[in-house]
């Protein structure tokens, strides 16, 4: 049983949500100063749970922040082998469609885009 984990927003950080079902959702805006020690919180609230879906769905994310999402993302890999990952944007939002799919071609993620109206 997955324990149910809350980190509301920020006008920098995403809202971070893990429900029982094991869906680890990130949302918002990135723009950390620090992103690194963010995103390793992130990872250490999560540890121990069963996580099945990642859902990232960012609105802005800062160019220092790219490196510490895809190390997020390679170190839940690491301990969830069948982890599904979904890349949400905007179907308005070239910039964030065109991160998603740079981040997924760049370091060859099974990873799946999906426009949200």
């Amino acid at each position: 049983m997955n324990k149910a984990i809350h980190i509301d927003s920020t006008s920098y950080s995403p809202e971070v949500l893990l429900d029982s079902q094991g869906i680890l959702t990130i949302s918002g805006d990135s723009r950390l100063e620090n992103p690194k020690n963010f995103y390793s919180d992130v990872l250490n609230k999560v540890e121990g749970n069963d996580i099945k879906l990642l859902s990232l769905y960012y609105e802005y994310v800062g160019s220092s922040n790219i490196l510490s999402i895809v190390h997020l993302i390679h170190e839940l890999l690491k301990e969830y082998k069948d982890l599904t990952i979904i890349w949400k944007h905007d179907v308005l939002d070239e910039d964030i469609q065109e991160l998603g799919e740079i981040i997924k071609d760049s370091y060859n993620l099974k990873m799946t885009l999906e426009a949200i109206q």
